[in-house]
């Protein structure tokens, strides 16, 4: 179980071949320290960068320079902010609760908002989860749990001189929105709306210090193995969305597994387990 840096020496990483190999890393490295935030990328090649980067950033850039100054990146989000909070009147849970913008960001993001948020958890399995559960298979035929410690980063940014720019934890008001409970959510926002990848090559001195990031990437063949797991351990879209969408994606899974079963039951592996259970059993 050899971590290795990888060549851009931004982050840690690790493939894992087996589900014991998984909860070793993950129990041995990162469970017990709670500055660690979790996160599950369905496929590997996917950037750490928000919504509102990832769809709008390449557009801004191409705005007429003339016009950037009153179209710049931080211009935008505001005006967006704004839509929201007016388009928001009438339909808040808790409409007396004072929200400042970075919690306004917080709950446009649960709501399906494009925002400069990344999306986190406090929990390895439920991050897990959030990689395997859509089954369309990546390009890369790869997911990835990525990991990350913005108080590691913060430390290292606050001891340089002159100090560095970090990058922000974010929590988020709960009352507003019961699947951030469920889901056990914290967020992240990087300066400059770059990606985190981006922002620790460009604008941080990690030499000397251990990684803030690193991912553990888990092969598609992988998957339905490590959904049976985290479902015996009752994480499922029924218990990280306790609602009617949680419901239906639960059903949604269940019909994969209906459909999948008998051309898993048919399979030299099934058949020989089949055939040597009493290897199971003790005989006097």
């Amino acid at each position: 179980m050899d971590w290795k840096i990888n060549d851009t020496n931004i982050y840690a990483e690790f493939k894992v071949n087996t589900w014991l190999e998984f909860i070793e890393n993950i129990e041995n490295n990162f469970i017990d320290h709670k500055e660690f935030l979790f996160r599950g990328h369905r496929d590997s090649t996917w950037k750490l960068e928000s919504t509102f980067d990832r769809k709008y950033k390449d557009s801004l850039e191409k705005i007429e320079p003339r016009l950037r100054v009153d179209l710049s990146y931080d211009k935008i989000l505001e005006i967006h902010l704004n839509n929201f909070k007016k388009n928001s009147i009438g339909k808040r849970i808790n409409p007396n609760k004072n929200l400042n913008d970075t919690e306004w960001w917080a709950l446009g993001q649960h709501y399906g908002l494009d925002t400069p948020l990344l999306d986190w958890t406090l929990s390895p399995y439920i991050a897990l989860y959030f990689a395997l559960f859509n089954p369309t298979t990546p390009n890369s035929k790869t997911r990835t749990l990525w990991i990350f410690s913005p108080f590691a980063l913060q430390e290292i940014a606050i001891n340089q001189e002159p100090e560095a720019k970090f990058i922000y934890e974010i929590d988020s008001p709960i009352d507003e929105n019961v699947r951030l409970l469920s889901q056990k959510g914290k967020f992240t926002k990087t300066p400059n709306g770059k990606s985190i990848e981006e922002f620790l090559k460009e604008d941080s001195n990690l030499g000397g210090f251990s990684p803030v990031l690193y991912r553990i990437d888990i092969p598609e063949n992988l998957r339905d193995l490590f959904l049976r797991h985290l479902n015996s351990m009752n994480i499922n879209h029924s218990t990280i969305f306790p609602d009617l969408t949680g419901a239906s994606e639960l059903t949604n899974r269940e019909l994969e597994i209906l459909i999948t079963f008998k051309k898993w039951r048919d399979t030299e592996d099934f058949r020989k387990r089949l055939f040597t259970l009493d290897h199971l059993c003790h005989h006097h």
